[in-house]
């Protein structure tokens, strides 16, 4: 069992989400926010290690916000917002994130706080550790049940923290 638990956590340490400081900067259309997909390694290998700023989003309707709690014995702070945009897309922008590092970390917008797994609409890779980031919501997701947004870690199926809107 104790050979069990090192190698967890030495796996744990090994391919973690990278921890730098991230901020991009607000946007002004869904365009903007719109991130790459690719592997988890390529992914890994392309995080930004530098705090990234995002300029101010014009007029946009803020839906919901939330303040992040931690769980699952994880740390998460920081601040959640859902936006409408003017051209009716929609973002979660994280604000001022400070989260533990873990492998597979993902963002979720989540309609049932009590149970996560319960159709979230999964956003992406978490981009950074700690940073303001953006996250476009596809346009074809349904908005108008969000309860929160999810720090998650796929690979383990743990939540990290969640902040409710």
């Amino acid at each position: 069992m104790r050979f069990f638990l090192l190698l967890t956590l030495l796996t744990l340490a090994a391919c973690g989400t990278d921890t730098a400081p991230a901020s991009d900067p607000p946007i002004s259309s869904s365009s903007e926010a719109a991130e790459a997909d690719g592997s988890a390694e390529e992914m890994e290998e392309n995080m930004s290690t530098e705090v990234m700023a995002e300029p101010a989003m014009a007029d946009p309707e803020v839906l919901g916000e939330g303040t992040f709690a931690g769980a699952s014995g994880h740390d998460v702070e920081g601040r959640a917002l859902l936006y409408r945009l003017d051209d009716g897309s929609h973002v979660v922008r994280l604000e001022g994130l400070d989260s533990d590092n873990g492998p597979d970390l993902r963002v979720w917008l989540v309609t049932d706080l009590d149970d996560k797994t319960n159709g979230p609409i999964d956003l992406g890779t978490l981009k950074s550790t700690r940073g303001d980031q953006n996250y476009t919501v596809p346009a074809d997701a349904d908005v108008s049940n969000a309860a929160g947004v999810s720090v998650w870690c796929r690979a383990f199926s743990v939540e990290f923290g969640t902040a409710t809107l």
